[in-house]
């Protein structure tokens, strides 16, 4: 079973495939989104081995150990971070299976563009500047172009 900091090291991983991906950016979109996700996910993931030791391989397992309302999780999160952890998952999987499960259209496809990748990004440095405040976390900042925003060599996570 990994530990946290092989789940911190995963995450500054996922977050460099970001960076690579970038470089083109119009073209990857949604493996951008997707590694995103994944990195916020091993943020988590490293969280939860910290602050309850456990370790939980299902997406579902992992929503009910950080869920605010879970009194019993040493793990349990504020409100505004796992919306925004479950707003990168949505993404993640809008971008992998092409559908949108909020406006109930199975038969067009729903790509994840610019505007998608934004709205990870922002919910991306939510979700990693709360968990680097609390565990004293220092990922290597990465540049990121976005068309739909005009970001040019911004630094993800912000600030840094």
């Amino acid at each position: 079973m990994p530990d946290a900091n092989s789940h911190f090291r995963q995450a500054d991983r996922n977050l460099q495939v970001v960076s690579v991906l970038n470089t083109n950016p119009s073209s990857y979109w949604d493996w951008q989104v997707t590694a995103l996700f994944y990195s916020a996910l091993h943020l988590v993931n490293g969280h939860i081995m910290k602050t309850d030791g456990g370790f939980y391989n299902t997406h579902a397992s992992v929503q009910i150990i950080i869920h605010p309302g879970n009194t019993e999780s040493k793990a349990r999160l504020p409100r505004d971070i796992v919306l925004a952890y479950e707003k990168l998952q949505f993404l993640s999987r809008k971008a992998r299976y092409l559908y949108d499960a909020s406006n109930g259209n199975s038969h067009n496809p729903q790509y994840v563009g610019a505007g998608g990748f934004e709205r990870a990004v922002h919910a991306y440095e939510v979700v990693y500047a709360h968990l680097a405040a609390l565990h004293h976390l220092k990922i290597d900042p990465i540049y990121i172009n976005c068309l739909k925003a005009g970001w040019q060599n911004r630094s993800l996570p912000l600030g840094k």
